[in-house]
């Protein structure tokens, strides 16, 4: 990358690799839809597993996955739009 194309990029998108940049709002939704998925096994996990301890630790397991993929789909939705104005 050289140094021109990185100045024009300022705060948090001087982090993100130049490629991803470029795909965000892409990124953004597959990350929301891997954590949709992520949470409906969770709660298939819960309905159908049973009552024991290891099905309860796999919905915390799924669940925990899910909270941070949705939070950075989110965060990157957010940092397409503001770029796309």
């Amino acid at each position: 990358m050289s140094e021109h194309s990185a100045a024009l990029r300022t705060g948090v998108r001087r982090l993100i690799p130049r490629w991803e940049l470029d795909h965000l709002r892409g990124l953004g939704c597959a990350r929301i839809g891997g954590a949709a998925a992520l949470t409906v096994c969770g709660a298939l996990t819960v309905t159908l597993g049973g009552s024991s301890a290891k099905t309860y630790a796999w919905a915390a397991a799924f669940l925990l996955c899910a909270v941070p993929n949705a939070v950075v789909g989110v965060w990157e939705l957010r940092l397409a739009r503001s770029s796309s104005r």
